[in-house]
């Protein structure tokens, strides 16, 4: 019971940190990703206190191990769309707030609770248990830095995949996210048009020294159903491997881009000058 309250009191702390506005100042990139959501994670860690008093599991870390179903925690949340809560779920784990715990490294009991409630409901995958970390200085640095990158290689929560890690991190960091889907490989049909998108990408940028992630889209031919969404959100999964690969970056045209690459600023039906995100080298 004595280990029980003093894992609570670490939940308990990790509420005081993330209302704190120290969070702001010291860990700015985690506070621009979390600041909107912090009620989110609080509910998160409600959930986890009250699962914690009857599951008393630890994982291998010594986190107690908790669950909760995603309609549940979108109910609380007073949210509609249970698809919208489980992708924040997501960034909350690449950021290093919130753990998924891998089915095989489950206590037996609830590794066969899993299993049964797998079956008996017909799903493809087995319910999630989770654990939260005590926030130290060591985890919110941790997470401070997942937000840069995530904001520095243009992760986007609604197209946010275990592919995408896949391409953009490997395998380790892919199965940290989504354990459940542990030793799932890209498809053939989304590698093909993921070389073809480069392809192209480094074609158009060898020509006038840059390009545009619409332009890449627009100039590849796919014979499927929902071609233009397909490419969007093809693209959006191979960013950070094609900029990592290639040394490119994406950024908003500026003055200096546009003397560089001799770009046109194109201006809006205001008259407006408008500075789109542009594909090129970093040097």
């Amino acid at each position: 019971m004595e280990v029980l309250s003093s894992h609570i009191n670490v939940l308990k702390r990790n509420k005081h940190t993330l209302n704190n506005i120290e969070l702001a100042t010291t860990y700015p990139s985690l506070y621009k990703i979390i600041h909107k959501n912090v009620d989110e994670l609080m509910v998160l860690h409600e959930l986890a206190i009250e699962n914690s008093m009857n599951l008393k599991q630890l994982d291998g870390d010594g986190d107690v191990i908790f669950y909760f179903s995603l309609r549940e925690i979108t109910e609380l949340l007073n949210k509609v769309s249970v698809d919208k809560v489980s992708k924040q779920i997501n960034q909350y784990v690449y950021l290093g707030l919130l753990k998924k715990i891998d089915p095989d490294n489950l206590p037996t009991k609830m590794k066969l609770d899993a299993a049964k409630f797998q079956h008996s409901n017909k799903y493809k995958y087995k319910r999630n248990f989770y654990s939260i970390p005590s926030y130290t200085v060591g985890v919110r640095k941790y997470a401070d830095e997942k937000s840069s990158e995530w904001k520095q290689k243009g992760y986007v929560k609604k197209e946010f995949t275990r592919e995408t890690l896949l391409r953009g991190h490997g395998e380790e960091e892919a199965n940290r996210v989504f354990p459940q889907m542990k030793g799932t490989q890209i498809s053939k049909d989304n590698d093909n048009v993921a070389k073809e998108l480069m392809r192209v990408g480094l074609i158009l940028i060898e020509q006038k020294g840059w390009t545009t992630e619409s332009e890449i889209e627009e100039n590849i031919h796919l014979y499927c159903n929902d071609r233009k969404w397909y490419k969007s959100y093809m693209m959006k999964t191979i960013r950070s491997e094609f900029w990592d690969s290639y040394g490119l970056i994406k950024q908003s045209l500026n003055k200096k881009l546009a003397e560089k690459y001799n770009i046109e600023i194109p201006v809006n039906e205001q008259g407006n000058k408008m500075y789109p995100k542009i594909i090129h080298r970093i040097n």
